[in-house]
């Protein structure tokens, strides 16, 4: 999965989506990321504060719900 430093290796897909999320962004994700990106559907609006992470909910969670199969 992700050695020492948290970077994942070459080819390896993270069985969960915290273990990508901490690998890209550096920390655990909050719950409504993790919602975002194991969600059926899609939200039309995600009212969260500024500076809590809706840019990396959206861009690795994309990520997560390509690498997954879960469009």
């Amino acid at each position: 999965m992700s050695d020492a430093s948290g970077n994942l290796g070459e080819g390896s897909m993270p069985r969960d989506f915290g273990d990508l999320f901490e690998a890209a962004v550096g920390n655990a994700p909050f719950p409504f990321q993790r919602e975002f990106a194991q969600a059926s559907s899609l939200p039309q609006l995600v009212q969260i504060p500024t500076g809590l992470g809706k840019t990396a909910m959206a861009v690795v969670g994309w990520l997560w719900r390509r690498l997954s199969g879960n469009r």
